[in-house]
C-alpha cells in the first residue's frame, strides 16, 4: 500500500468520526497544556521572586540572632560595622501597630526601628524630609519616616514633613517620605513607617536584639564580610543554630532549590494529566482498529 494511499485512509477515517477525532484531540491540548502551563507558573514565581531579593541588593547581608542568651546590645552591634569586609550596620525590630491621622487610619502596618546607617543598607530615598539620625537615636524621640502609601492614603499628599501620625495611640513626628519601594519581601515597601531603634525598642517592650541587617563594603567584599560576623558571633554564641548570617547569593541558592523541587513537583502533577490522555487517546485508537479489523472479517 503505497504512502498516498495510507494518507487518504487516514484522513477518511478522521472524517468520517469527526466526534471521536475532535475529542482526541482535545485530550492531546489539555495533557500538552497542562504540562506546559504549569512549569511556566513555577518558572515566572521563581522569577518574581528573584528579581525581589536581587533588589533588596547585592552586598546585602541578614543576621539572625537565635541563642536568647547571645545577649548583643547596640555597641556589639556597632563593633561589627569595623570587622574586615563589613561596611554599614543597623539592628531591626520590628512589629505591626495601627497607624492613625485622626479619623483616618490602617491597620496591620508594619513598624521598624532602625539606626542610621539602615538607609545605605536598603540604598532608600526620599522623597521629601530626612531619615532616621543619630541624634533620634541618642534622645529617643518620636520621629517617623514613612512610606508614600503611608502618606497619601493618611494625608492625600506626599508633603507630610511635620505632620503627626500616631502609632498605637502615640504622637510621632513625620520627618521624612520614602520613594517609591514597591514590593518588598512578604510586604508592600511603601506601607512601613521607621522609628528610631531605641524608640521602637521602649515602644515594643523588647530589649533583645536578634534581627541585625549589614551590608559589605563592596559586592567582592561580601564572603568576607560574612565570615569576619559568623567569626565575631562566637563570642556570643557557640551553638551551631545559634545565629545564622545570610547573604542574597545564599538565599537564592535556597530559592533555586525549592523552586527546582516545586517546578519538578508542578511537572509531575501535570504529567499525570498528559498519561491520562495518552490512555484515553490508545483506548479510542483501540476501538479504531478493533472496528476496523472486524469489518475485514466480515467482508466475503
Amino acid at each position: 500500500m503505497r504512502l498516498h494511499d495510507i494518507i487518504i485512509s487516514a484522513l477518511s477515517a478522521v472524517w468520517a468520526h469527526k466526534l471521536r477525532s475532535f475529542l482526541t484531540m482535545l485530550g492531546i491540548i489539555i495533557g500538552i497544556f497542562a504540562v506546559t502551563a504549569l512549569i511556566s507558573v513555577g518558572q515566572s514565581s521563581n522569577a518574581a521572586v528573584t528579581e525581589q531579593i536581587e533588589g533588596l541588593g547585592s552586598n546585602l547581608l541578614t543576621i539572625s540572632i537565635r541563642d536568647s542568651r547571645a545577649d548583643l546590645d547596640l555597641d556589639d552591634v556597632e563593633g561589627m560595622g569595623n570587622l574586615p569586609g563589613v561596611g554599614s550596620v543597623s539592628p531591626y525590630i520590628s512589629s505591626a501597630y495601627t497607624v492613625k491621622n485622626g479619623a483616618a487610619s490602617m491597620e496591620d502596618i508594619t513598624v521598624a526601628g532602625v539606626m542610621t546607617d539602615y538607609q545605605d543598607i536598603r540604598e532608600y530615598e526620599l522623597t521629601s524630609g530626612r531619615f532616621i539620625s543619630e541624634r533620634d537615636n541618642t534622645n529617643r524621640l518620636k520621629v517617623a519616616v514613612v512610606g508614600r502609601d503611608i502618606a497619601v492614603e493618611l494625608y492625600g499628599s506626599l508633603d507630610v514633613t511635620g505632620e503627626i501620625v500616631s502609632i498605637n495611640g502615640l504622637k510621632y513626628e513625620i520627618v521624612g517620605v520614602l520613594d517609591e519601594q514597591g514590593n518588598d519581601e512578604s510586604t508592600s515597601g511603601d506601607e512601613i513607617v521607621m522609628i528610631p531603634f531605641v524608640t521602637a525598642q521602649r515602644q515594643m517592650l523588647n530589649t533583645t536584639i536578634s534581627t541585625i541587617y549589614a551590608s559589605a563594603s563592596s559586592a567582592d567584599m561580601v564572603d568576607t564580610a560574612q565570615s569576619s560576623i559568623e567569626n565575631y558571633l562566637l563570642q556570643y554564641s557557640t551553638e551551631d543554630d545559634g545565629y545564622s548570617v545570610n547573604s542574597q547569593d545564599s538565599i537564592l541558592e535556597s530559592l533555586d532549590e525549592v523552586t527546582a523541587t516545586q517546578t519538578a513537583m508542578l511537572g509531575g502533577i501535570a504529567g499525570i494529566s498528559l498519561l491520562v490522555g495518552g490512555i484515553g487517546i490508545m483506548n479510542i485508537m483501540l476501538v479504531s482498529v478493533m472496528e476496523r479489523t472486524r469489518s475485514a472479517w466480515k467482508r466475503p
